[in-house]
């Protein structure tokens, strides 16, 4: 049985539950990979550059080229942006995540995202998840990437709380279970999660 403050057994004391974004509450199903001709029409110094800086920076695609200062192949940023618009088409909110995010918000826990993404993906958050979140912390906006500390500074401030009043969940490891707890961050991997939230249900 859960105690008084338990979001997920053993879990004291949580006040809010972040999510990663792609591949734990919601999925590409037409993965294309879009960027891979951009960055192999590149030269090796300027590809280190982009993918660097990719998703660090609120660019439009047809902003790049200056930002590296190189020429691109006529026709090939098109390709990029009919790539990424076939994406975006294909993004779809995860099963169960309307259920959790209901529960969360039933128990008065606040809810963030946390993301690495390149500026064309975040919009379409917007129109997908449940509601809106209680933070918004996507790379491209601030500067930083899962799993560097910082960007674990920037959920906590965005929600107002200390990072162990926070629980993380995610795909990834490195970014989403080991880089929170070592920013002071509660967290575990987003099927662990799923399934404590499940057991918590019954």
């Amino acid at each position: 049985m859960l105690q008084s403050g338990q979001v997920i057994a053993g879990h004291h004391d949580i006040k809010a539950v972040c999510f990663d974004v792609f591949g734990t509450i919601v999925e590409i199903t037409d993965k294309r990979k879009p960027y891979r001709p951009l960055i192999d029409a590149l030269q090796p110094a300027a590809a280190r550059a982009l993918r660097h800086r990719l998703m660090r920076e609120d660019r439009a695609l047809d902003s790049w080229a200056g930002a590296l200062e190189v020429d691109l192949p006529e026709g090939l940023l098109d390709q990029v942006a009919s790539e990424i618009a076939s994406e975006l088409l294909s993004v779809r909110l995860r099963p169960g995540v309307d259920a959790i995010w209901a529960d969360l918000r039933a128990q008065g826990v606040r809810i963030a995202v946390c993301s690495n993404l390149a500026t064309p993906y975040g919009a379409v958050l917007q129109n997908l998840l449940p509601d809106p979140p209680d933070a918004m912390i996507l790379s491209y906006q601030v500067g930083f990437l899962k799993p560097e500390p910082d960007i674990y500074g920037c959920v906590a401030k965005a929600l107002g709380l200390d990072c162990a009043e926070i629980l993380f969940t995610g795909d990834t490891p490195s970014a989403d279970v080991e880089g929170p707890r070592a920013a002071g961050m509660k967290a575990m991997p987003i099927h662990i999660f799923e399934a404590a939230m499940t057991e918590r249900g019954r």
